[in-house]
C-alpha cells in the first residue's frame, strides 16, 4: 500500500469530518474558482459579507483539496510526516467543536483536469466563477479543457455567480443557467465610470436596479471592479444583506499583497505592486492601469508568466505587443521566457527594453533610471522571476517590505537558492 494511497484515504476522513463541522454549525460556504482573480475576489467577498456576518479571516491561505482544511482552522502546512500526522489529529479534533464564524469564503484551485471535482465535499451554498482563461496550459489541452474544468464546480454549488466579462456564455451548460446570477458589464450587478479625481478612486455601481454613485474605492484599475461586483453578487444571493451594507463593504475592500497595491517609491514615485502572479489577460489589464496613470515617466517591470505550456511563446508576445512606446517609457523584463519572447515583441513596437535574469539586478537598474514622480508597475510569476524582490530597490521606506508577497523564510530560502542572493 503506497504512501500516496494512505494520504488520500486520510484526506477523505478529514473531508468528512470538516464537512460535518460546517454543516453542524450552519456555516455558509462560498467557493471561488476561476483562471484569474480568485484571491482578490475572495478578499472582496469576505470584506463585503463582514458587514452582516462573522466571516472567517484565515491566517493561512491554501487552495488545494489536501490543504483547505488548514485554512479553516488556521493551521500551518506540515513539512514532515510527523508534522502531518499531528495536523491530521488537530483537524479531526477541532472538527468536533463549535465554529467561531458564520461564513467561510474559500479559494479552490486546479492544476490538472478533475481537481475541482475533489472539492465537492465542501457543499458550497454559493459558487463564484471569476474567469475562463489560459492557465496551467502544460496540463490542459486547450481553452475548452480549461472551461470544462472550471465549470465542473457548478455541479456541487447550490447557487452560482459568474463574471459576464470573462466567462463566455457558450461554456455554461443549459441545466446550470437557472442557478446563475451574472455580474459584470451589462448585468444586474455591474460597475463602470472608474475614475481618479483629486487623489480619490471612484466608480459607479448598479446592484439589482439600485444605482450607487461615486463609491470611494481603495483598489486600483477598472479590472479590479470585477472582484467588487462578485462580492455584491454574492451579497445579493444572500438576500438578507442590505444595500447600504454592500456599499459600505465595497468601499472598505483593500488590495491584498502583490495584487494592484500602491506603495511609495523613492524620488516621489508610485509603485503598482502586482507581483503575486501573472497571466496574459491580467498583465495587459495592469499595463492599461499604468498607461492611464498621470506621471512624467512610466516603467513596466514584467516577469515571465509561468505554467503557460505550449501557449507560452504566444502569450509572452501578446503582452510585449501590448506595450506602447508612446505611453510606456521603459520595459524591464525578468526571466527566460519574458526575455526571449516578451522583450523582442516590445522592442518591435518601438519600446526601450532591458532584460534581466535576476529581479535584484532589475530593481537596481530601475532605481537608477527612475525620474522624479514616476510610476512603476511590477508584474510577474513565482519561480525564476519573483518580481517582488525588484521592488525592494525602489521602496521609499524599507519597512514597507512587510507589504510584499512571499517574504517568509520558506520563500526567501527558495529565492536565495535560485538567484544566489543574500536576501
Amino acid at each position: 500500500m503506497g504512501m500516496e494511497f494512505i494520504k488520500d484515504a486520510v484526506v477523505q476522513v478529514m473531508n468528512r469530518a470538516v464537512a460535518g463541522y460546517l454543516q453542524r454549525n450552519n456555516v455558509i460556504v462560498v467557493a471561488v474558482a476561476g483562471s484569474i482573480g480568485k484571491t482578490s475576489t475572495v478578499n472582496a467577498i469576505r470584506t463585503v459579507l463582514s458587514e452582516r456576518y462573522k466571516v472567517h479571516i484565515p491566517t493561512t491561505a491554501y487552495n488545494t483539496n489536501r490543504s483547505v482544511h488548514l485554512e479553516l482552522f488556521n493551521l500551518p502546512f506540515a513539512t514532515s510526516f510527523t508534522g502531518w500526522i499531528k495536523t491530521v489529529y488537530q483537524v479531526l479534533s477541532m472538527s468536533r467543536g463549535t465554529a467561531p464564524y458564520q461564513v467561510v469564503v474559500v479559494e479552490i484551485g486546479t492544476d490538472h483536469p478533475g481537481e475541482l471535482a475533489s472539492f465537492a465535499w465542501l457543499k458550497p451554498q454559493i459558487g463564484v466563477l471569476t474567469a475562463i482563461a489560459p492557465e496551467h496550459m502544460e496540463n490542459f489541452a486547450d481553452i475548452d479543457a480549461v472551461a470544462r474544468e472550471e465549470m465542473s464546480m457548478a455541479a456541487y454549488c447550490d447557487k452560482l455567480a459568474f463574471n459576464s466579462n470573462t466567462v463566455p456564455q457558450r461554456y455554461v451548460p443549459d441545466e446550470v443557467n437557472d442557478r446563475v446570477l451574472w455580474y459584470g458589464q451589462g448585468t444586474e450587478v455591474s460597475a463602470g465610470n472608474y475614475r481618479q479625481e483629486g487623489g480619490r478612486v471612484l466608480a459607479d455601481f448598479t446592484v439589482m436596479g439600485n444605482e450607487l454613485y461615486s463609491v470611494d474605492l481603495q483598489v486600483l484599475g477598472p479590472h479590479s471592479l470585477d472582484a467588487l461586483c462578485a462580492a455584491a453578487a454574492v451579497a445579493t444571493i444572500r438576500d438578507d444583506v442590505q444595500l447600504a451594507e454592500v456599499e459600505a463593504g465595497i468601499s472598505k475592500v483593500r488590495p491584498v499583497k502583490g495584487r494592484m497595491q500602491r506603495l511609495h517609491g523613492i524620488k516621489g514615485s508610485t509603485i503598482i505592486d502586482d507581483s503575486y502572479n501573472s497571466s496574459p489577460d491580467a498583465t495587459k489589464a495592469a499595463l492599461d492601469v499604468l498607461v492611464d496613470w498621470t506621471a512624467p515617466q512610466r516603467i513596466a517591470v514584467l516577469g515571465s508568466m509561468n505554467e503557460m505550456g505550449d501557449y507560452s511563446q504566444r502569450a509572452h508576445r501578446e503582452v510585449g505587443e501590448h506595450c506602447d512606446p508612446s505611453s510606456v517609457d521603459l520595459v524591464v523584463t525578468i526571466g527566460d521566457e519574458a526575455n526571449e519572447f516578451l522583450a523582442p515583441a516590445a522592442q518591435s513596437k518601438g519600446c526601450e527594453v532591458q532584460p534581466f535574469k535576476s529581479p535584484y539586478a532589475a530593481g537596481e537598474f530601475v532605481a537608477g533610471k527612475l525620474a522624479e514622480g514616476a510610476v512603476v508597475l511590477f508584474k510577474g510569476s513565482q519561480n525564476g522571476v519573483f518580481a517582488e524582490e525588484a521592488i525592494k530597490a525602489v521602496l521609499a521606506d524599507p519597512a514597507d517590505q512587510q507589504w510584499l508577497v512571499r517574504q517568509s523564510e520558506y520563500w526567501m530560502r527558495i529565492k536565495r537558492q535560485q538567484f544566489g542572493q543574500d536576501s
